[in-house]
């Protein structure tokens, strides 16, 4: 006879996609899955008709409500971005049961996703990550299916405005990276001119918790003045740069005096940047802090 624990980690890399895709925090999907197992082993396996259904249900259900709760970032200090998993290769928990859209994870859409409410949010994921059916999704949702098809489109239609900077997201690859960060290197602004869109964003991320712009920077000419305020503000310090796998996709990772201090990713829109984002929340960085140099 199966075990509870045996069912529960027959499923877990399938049901942490998920929690993570929805919650954006790698801390917080694993609580949820914690949490999950404590309530699956009060129930008989036997009794199940699907141990995988059953606990996909329960994690999605976990992750609306946690979503609902006062949208539980709502007292958080500063902008929210995705917590960043860097050179934790997602497709290690990627099992052959999920479709190759598992690997798009990346930072740019997981923030993107912020503008769905949490039941367009669970739709999303569950249709476009676990490739369910919406009869299925229907039955976790509490909808009907008519109304799930509709929820899609609408979470689809509210990141179309993103459509472009969506696709191009899962686009970004080693030489656009690299471009990057050869011009943070070399502080080279014309460089940065050119890779910049003129309305292009910077996000950054400290959570109170590290240095960091309490709201989005818009455009080219601020994005390029608050780089330059950079480099005076860590002219004495060590500081590295040096290209990282974050989120299934190239990224960078900055230390000061060897001690990784923010991943940066980015969205393009044609051949241009559109937004940077830059986390430096300390507590969003133990996968980080794994990689130091």
């Amino acid at each position: 006879m199966t075990s509870a624990l045996e069912a529960f980690q027959k499923h877990r890399s399938s049901l942490f996609a998920l929690a993570y895709r929805m919650l954006g925090s790698k801390q917080d999907a694993e609580d949820i899955l914690q949490d999950a197992f404590l309530k699956f082993q009060s129930v008989s396996i036997d009794s199940l008709e699907s141990s995988q259904a059953y606990l996909i249900t329960l994690v999605s259900r976990q992750c609306i409500d946690a979503l609902r709760r006062a949208r539980y970032r709502e007292g958080y200090e500063g902008p929210w971005l995705p917590e960043p998993l860097v050179e934790e290769t997602v497709l290690q928990a990627c099992p052959s049961e999920l479709t190759h859209r598992y690997q798009q994870v990346s930072q740019g859409v997981l923030w993107m996703m912020e503008a769905l409410s949490p039941t367009q949010r669970a739709v999303l994921v569950l249709r476009d990550v676990l490739d369910l059916p919406y009869e299925r999704i229907a039955d976790i949702v509490e909808k009907s299916i008519d109304n799930c098809r509709q929820i899609y489109r609408r979470a689809c239609q509210k990141m179309e405005l993103s459509t472009g900077e969506r696709s191009s997201t899962l686009a970004v690859n080693q030489y656009w990276m690299e471009q990057l960060l050869s011009a943070l290197v070399n502080a080279d602004t014309q460089a940065l001119l050119k890779l910049l869109h003129e309305d292009a964003s910077l996000v950054s991320d400290g959570g109170g918790k590290a240095v960091a712009l309490s709201k989005p920077l818009h455009g080219r000419d601020c994005i390029l003045t608050f780089l330059a305020g950079l480099q005076h503000y860590y002219r004495d310090d060590e500081v590295h740069f040096r290209t990282a796998n974050i989120n299934n996709e190239p990224g960078i990772l900055i230390y000061v005096n060897r001690e990784p201090v923010t991943t940066c990713t980015l969205i393009r829109q044609g051949e241009q940047i559109r937004h940077l984002l830059m986390v430096r929340n300390p507590d969003k960085l133990r996968t980080a802090r794994r990689e130091m140099v």
